[in-house]
């Protein structure tokens, strides 16, 4: 018994680690406003970093729940309670649950947003783009940023655009040309450093399946860790009851 307490607080170490790795995360995405433009991008009609916000919020909530379990577990491997470890087990099967309802409504969502990306952002940067106030000023924004971060036209399709003084803090707020002279040379050669030619679709395509995948390969591990913990405590627990009627 004394070796399934070990593996079964071991296993508790280990997602606690996961809810501080998921805590820092989202702490990240609230000090890291940057990844609200991009977001704001595949989401329509939102406030500014709304949606970042939202998810990191979310995260928090997330990781200070498997923080809780976690200290809970521990409580169970020292204590050696069937009471306890049965609820740490309830614990565990909800909180796996929700792991992995929520990485599949994001591998759904993912899936559905970027189905119809091309022709969305086609269409909104034709209807609302600009800086002017009948247009959609965070959208502008989160296209310009798109542009400034990934150094590319900030429009779907492959063509020339706007590039940004760096001398400024938050460049992509006052996008200007660098050399108007120089970006109406008919000689391609001298348009290097001036002009941006890749479109955005596939950087900012590549982008939220990169934090989408991140994210579900997190929960997954998570629930794969959980479920050893499980395991664990039903072997302990079996074992505490054999004990006693012996």
């Amino acid at each position: 018994m004394k070796y399934l307490k070990v593996a079964l607080f071991t296993f508790n170490l280990l997602i606690w680690l996961a809810g501080c790795t998921v805590l820092v995360i989202g702490a990240w995405l609230l000090l890291e406003p940057s990844k609200g433009h991009i977001l704001n991008l595949f989401v329509s009609d939102v406030k500014p970093h709304e949606t970042i916000n939202l998810i990191a919020y979310s995260l928090l909530g997330l990781g200070f729940i498997v923080l809780t379990v976690g200290f809970f577990g521990c409580r169970a491997a020292l204590r050696g309670n069937q009471c306890i470890l049965a609820t740490y087990m309830s614990m565990l099967v909800a909180l796996i649950v929700t792991e992995l309802v929520t990485a599949a409504i994001g591998g759904l969502m993912t899936f559905q947003i970027l189905s119809d990306l091309e022709e969305r952002l086609t269409n909104k940067l034709t209807v609302d783009y600009g800086h002017d106030p009948t247009s959609d000023i965070p959208f502008s924004h989160s296209l310009d940023f798109a542009q400034y971060k990934n150094k590319n036209t900030g429009s779907p399709m492959s063509v020339v655009s706007r590039v940004f003084h760096k001398n400024n803090e938050k460049p992509w707020l006052h996008p200007q040309p660098k050399d108007e002279a120089a970006c109406q040379i008919e000689d391609e050669e001298a348009h290097e450093g001036y002009r941006h030619k890749e479109g955005c679709l596939g950087k900012v395509t590549n982008w939220l399946q990169c934090e989408s995948f991140t994210l579900v390969f997190l929960g997954m591990a998570m629930a794969g860790i959980q479920t050893f913990g499980i395991i664990t405590s039903a072997f302990l627990c079996r074992t505490i009851r054999d004990m006693q009627e012996e």
